[in-house]
């Protein structure tokens, strides 16, 4: 259905909607970004954990941390949900624009008079040229990227993982009824968030020809999670 959606669109059309969804994947990937930032606080230091005493609030503090990481698999995994039109994910993204027609689009945008300055025709020619080049070069790198990613086992274990224990209550996923599937190990999830932030940086890149601080976003991030948990204190009950 949702590939009879994207093929009565127009190839400029199409390309709208993936720039679209594009700068929509940046501003979830900065919202994970804050999570990701909180949980490597309080998965990967003591700053909380040393706090806690070994009695009854020990449960309800591992509750809570499964909670936080649980749900950063959940977010994580929504950047890699398959195609579809009102989808923000990057396979949707990949298949707006995946398209030879839409790849000239992509090309054509470079040329528009939006882009000229008052320099001579055979020079502004030459730099169009470069910027497709380098725009295409970006786009293919991003494109193979994201298909290994699509295609690795260990993004079938954290999708298998968020749909058997997060998402669903589940005996058997349908990943598992069509064979075996690994288990979900902790740096498949620091995997996962790296190669999916790059993607996103590739794509904003290559469609909306334009970059993002990430290492400021992650510096901001950081800055705000130390300031709460560090400055969090636990105490027992007398």
């Amino acid at each position: 259905m949702a590939k009879r959606k994207v093929v009565a669109l127009s190839p400029a059309d199409r390309l709208v909607l993936a720039k679209q969804r594009t700068n929509e994947l940046v501003d979830h990937m900065i919202s994970l970004i804050a999570m990701h930032e909180s949980n490597l606080i309080i998965m990967k230091t003591d700053v909380l954990s040393r706090q806690i005493p070994s009695s009854y609030a020990a449960h309800a503090f591992n509750n809570f941390r499964f909670s936080m990481a649980g749900f950063e698999v959940v977010r994580l995994c929504a950047f890699w949900e398959p195609p579809d039109p009102q989808d923000v994910s990057i396979p949707n993204v990949l298949n707006l624009f995946d398209d030879p027609q839409v790849r000239s689009e992509i090309r054509l945008a470079v040329t528009k008079s939006e882009y000229r300055s008052n320099i001579d025709e055979d020079v502004f020619a030459s730099i169009s040229e470069e910027m497709s080049q380098e725009i295409d070069a970006r786009i293919d790198n991003t494109l193979a990227k994201a298909r290994a990613v699509e295609s690795s086992p260990r993004l079938k274990s954290v999708r298998n993982f968020r749909h058997k224990f997060l998402a669903h209550n589940l005996k058997k996923t349908r990943a598992e009824e069509a064979g075996p599937v690994a288990p979900m190990k902790n740096d498949d999830v620091d995997w996962l968030f790296g190669e999916t932030e790059a993607i996103v940086d590739g794509l904003h890149h290559g469609l909306n020809r334009t970059g993002f601080d990430w290492s400021g976003s992650h510096e901001i991030s950081k800055r705000q999670a130390e300031s709460l948990w560090h400055g969090t204190k636990f105490e027992g009950l007398k």
